[in-house]
């Protein structure tokens, strides 16, 4: 899901259990973030559908507050460094 969030102009602010949360827009600001977050969320059903697995995508436009382009730099770092002991993804129940 990162890559694809990634492909997109997009970039992985962090990993909650399963769940991804991404921003576009930051550091820079293109004036179609909500439209790359959109077909980026598209590509991720996509892919949730190949892999026979069961998701849910929200998508939420408007203003967010960041950090330092230094912090955010961190963040990722620190994101790569634990990705690798994250478990992978369940389906998801309804």
């Amino acid at each position: 899901m990162k890559a694809i969030v990634e492909s997109h102009g997009g970039s992985v602010e962090k990993f909650i259990g399963d769940a991804v949360m991404a921003v576009f827009g930051v550091p820079a600001v293109h004036e179609d973030d909500a439209l790359r977050a959109c077909r980026a969320a598209v590509e991720m059903r996509d892919a949730f559908l190949e892999l026979g697995h069961r998701g849910r995508i929200g998508v939420n436009t408007g203003e967010v507050v960041t950090g330092t382009d230094e912090r955010l730099a961190d963040r990722r770092r620190r994101q790569r460094r634990r990705a690798p002991r994250a478990a992978p993804p369940s389906p998801a129940r309804s």
